[in-house]
């Protein structure tokens, strides 16, 4: 049986009706929709974001038979969506008031697990805060099965921002409102299965625009109208999966949707009495070399003695990367990374040298984009700058400097001691560890100290812009400029590697690749470029679709691990892997 999966909000919902007392439910179409869908007989998972109000909502007695699989719960001090709804005496709503909390994270959440089964039966309710040009893009990019729905108070913005895709859809979902604003956009002849409600008037079943069957909803009104209409959706696409006529899951639907009911949204757990210690480090490290790996493990449990060691995440550690069997390996450690990335409250990345590691660079990428605080730490003796006499930076690329927290540089060997041991290299390697030890216990006293992680910034703008990251190791390649004007994109290209003030001129780049509808990223080079990675890694943490552009590579190879054109962190975060200009173009028009 292939699974539907539902992506929107799950939420805590506060209801008030003229002459009642104020009552809080759960609500969200992802919840209403996996339990209509479940109650008609079909396996449904929810694909949502939740807080720690939340936690313990799959082992809820009426919500057990659902697949809990692709719910994530993020940890305090994050809270669910909630809502505040007021209706009228004719159950219209009013007023809605809106904190959308841990929703925020659904994009991500949504991409990362079509990316993972491209094979489930999706649902998109296309509604705040998801940016569902990201997702639809995503779907149609991997051939999967989808339907819609829309939220009339934002179904201009989505209907509109959704049409090129509406053909592609096996069944789409409005109300009258939404019917009306939809035809000012498409014709539903361009719609394989179009379901209209009107409240108390016959819900109309259209194939290609024809009218094919309709019912009558009965005489007495819905038990309870929040989420009544996920729940004729839900009990239609559940029917029609499991082989029912149109005309037959129609009648199933509208018949459910009369004896909608909503759960009771469960009493709030107490936060934790530190809500300004951060609750799980993430150590951003290499890979590839034991000597990282150690280094990174040293760190991960000096700070786990002061936080807890279960508030540390320690990639390669605690992914079993070693002895990790899949099918897809490299995809599935990306999965694995990411889905923590998207939870972690505090970020700390090693660095080393000129030639930074593209995953760690693609990881604070990630992490400052959804507002994470970052301690980059560092034991490089050496400093950079972008002309002969241009200013000192700690890094090759100014963008990593602009996005720091704080910079723990320890890049001084220890201090010589009286003559001990068998020879001086033993006296060197030594001095060495001294200095590591330096560098981890500033590091530890940094992380003590951040601050909360920032609210997320807010989706990509749909302007028709891209924004252009051509590679400082080698030629630019002027074909990738021509290719994205060809598209008719208006291309903003990095700015930092000429400008005599970088730190400036890196904010600015990097606010305009956030506020750009696209992402094009020349990663040609031994390893993709740090500000590559980084807007590749921001990009992938808010849904933005973003091409990575490598004309020329050399592919790796690990045990049980599928070949890798880059970085498996940068390969599976980009939309798109593109190798010559004229695929960029085709693939941009």
């Amino acid at each position: 049986m292939q699974r539907i999966a539902v992506i929107g909000n799950i939420s805590r919902d506060l209801i008030r009706r003229p002459g009642s007392e104020a009552s809080e439910q759960l609500g969200g179409a992802a919840l209403h929709m996996a339990l209509a869908a479940a109650r008609a007989g079909h396996r449904v998972a929810p694909v949502a974001v939740v807080g720690a109000d939340l936690a313990q909502l799959p082992t809820g007695l009426a919500l057990q038979h659902l697949d809990w699989s692709a719910l994530t719960v993020l940890q305090a001090p994050s809270a669910s969506a909630a809502f505040d709804i007021t209706y009228d005496q004719q159950d219209h709503v009013t007023t809605c008031r809106s904190a959308y909390g841990a929703s925020k994270h659904l994009t991500s959440q949504a991409l990362a697990h079509i990316t993972r089964y491209p094979r489930d039966r999706y649902h998109l309710s296309c509604r705040r805060p998801l940016n569902a040009l990201a997702v639809l893009h995503t779907l149609t990019a991997s051939k999967g099965a989808f339907s819609l729905d829309f939220h009339l108070p934002s179904a201009a913005e989505y209907i509109e921002a959704a049409t090129p895709w509406l053909h592609a859809a096996h069944t789409v979902f409005v109300n009258q409102a939404e019917y009306r604003i939809l035809t000012q956009h498409t014709t539903s002849s361009a719609i394989a299965e179009l379901i209209v409600t009107d409240g108390p008037r016959p819900a109309r079943l259209l194939t290609h625009g024809t009218e094919r069957a309709s019912c009558n909803p009965p005489a007495t009104s819905p038990i309870d109208v929040t989420g009544a209409g996920d729940t004729l959706a839900g009990t239609y696409l559940a029917h029609r999966a499991n082989g029912t006529t149109p005309g037959e899951a129609l009648t199933h639907a509208v018949q459910a949707a009369s004896h909608h009911h909503t759960p009771p949204a469960p009493a709030a757990p107490h936060m934790s009495r530190h809500p300004g210690r951060p609750s799980v480090h993430y150590i951003a490290h290499r890979l590839f070399a034991a000597h990282d790996r150690a280094l990174a493990a040293r760190l991960a449990d000096e700070l786990g003695r002061k936080l807890g060691h279960d508030n540390i995440f320690l990639p390669f550690c605690d992914t079993n990367e070693e002895d990790l069997i899949t099918d897809v390996k490299g995809q599935r450690l990306y999965q694995l990374d990411s889905d923590r990335l998207r939870t972690i409250t505090a970020m700390i990345a090693i660095l080393h040298g000129p030639s930074l590691d593209d995953g760690v660079c693609m990881e604070i990428g990630y992490a400052a984009a959804l507002g994470v605080p970052i301690i980059l730490i560092i034991t490089d003796f050496q400093t950079y700058s972008l002309t002969p006499d241009g200013p000192r930076l700690h890094f090759p690329d100014p963008l990593l400097q602009t996005l720091a927290t704080h910079i723990c540089r320890t890049h001084r060997l220890g201090p010589k001691e009286p003559a001990h041991g068998p020879s001086r290299f033993d006296r060197f390697a030594a001095r060495n560890l001294q200095q590591i030890n330096t560098a981890v216990d500033e590091c530890v006293r940094a992380a003590l100290h951040l601050p909360q992680p920032k609210p997320e910034p807010p989706a990509p703008r749909r302007t028709g812009t891209c924004y252009l990251e051509p590679t400082p190791l080698s030629h630019p390649h002027p074909e990738v400029e021509d290719a994205v004007r060809a598209s008719g994109h208006t291309p903003a290209i990095a700015s930092r590697f000429f400008a005599t003030d970088p730190i400036t001129a890196a904010q600015h780049d990097w606010n305009a690749a956030l506020k750009a509808e696209l992402l094009v990223a020349d990663v040609t080079g031994p390893e993709s470029p740090p500000g590559a990675a980084v807007l590749l890694g921001a990009a992938a943490a808010r849904g933005q679709r973003s091409v990575a552009y490598l004309p020329r590579t050399v592919f790796t190879h690990a045990d049980g691990r599928e070949p890798n054109a880059r970085n498996l962190m940068i390969q599976y975060s980009a939309t798109l892997l593109i190798t010559t200009s004229n695929d960029l173009e085709r693939e941009l028009r």
